[in-house]
């Protein structure tokens, strides 16, 4: 429970573009629920199986999303 705590604590701190937000987080019952904004895309995964089932093969692509993610971290 403490690392999950530490995990939140960096979650609510974090403000970035590339980053999704955290809003709050609570326990019911025995299930911890954190409130996020919907991305209605789903993760990058999501859209590269559903968009480039073969994979990506422009190489500007591939570094929009390096430097994107980059930027995030």
């Amino acid at each position: 429970m403490d690392d999950i705590r530490k995990e939140i604590n960096i979650m609510s701190s974090c403000r970035h573009k590339n980053v999704v937000s955290y809003f709050v987080s609570f326990i019911d019952d025995s299930d911890l629920w954190l409130v996020m904004p919907l991305l209605g895309a789903g993760s990058l995964s999501d859209v590269i199986r559903v968009k480039a089932k073969s994979g990506i093969k422009d190489e500007i692509l591939i570094a929009t999303i390096l430097k994107q993610t980059i930027e995030g971290l």
